[in-house]
């Protein structure tokens, strides 16, 4: 783990919360989904949108896979299988964290921070060892 690597995967994901801040008060402000119900698929979909736009900007900038066949590898092989399982594991803890702050009364933005900064460690541990980890080729495999 460098320290360059955590301050690019700090800055893309201070991108993608931004983007997810933007989302969900578009979702619960504007288009009225401001139900336990709703804002909880609010807070499903904006995650959803940020799983593709971060795998992407991790793959060509936090552990700068410039490589042409080695992204193509990464992409079409097991690391995106892995990215994507351990992103949808971060979903469902997201969602659970999310949910239970929201039940106890705290703000949709509040409850999203929280969750969002509890999964990204685990996130963060396990895209660094096992997805785009090109030293071992684990993530190529």
């Amino acid at each position: 783990m460098t320290q360059r690597r955590v301050i690019r995967f700090l800055i893309i994901g201070g991108i993608a919360y931004v983007g997810n801040i933007a989302l969900i008060t578009f979702f619960i402000e504007t288009a009225g989904w401001d139900t336990t119900f709703l804002r909880n698929l609010a807070n499903l979909v904006t995650t959803l949108v940020s799983i593709v736009a971060t795998y992407f900007a991790h793959q060509l900038y936090t552990w700068r896979l410039e490589d042409s066949e080695a992204t193509v590898q990464v992409f079409h092989g097991r690391a995106f299988l892995i990215y994507f399982s351990t992103a949808m594991a971060s979903l469902i803890f997201r969602a659970m964290i999310f949910w239970i702050l929201d039940r106890l009364g705290l703000h949709y933005i509040v409850c999203m921070t929280i969750s969002i900064l509890v999964v990204s460690i685990f996130s963060y541990v396990v895209y660094d060892r096992y997805v785009f980890d090109l030293t071992t080729k684990k993530g190529l495999t």
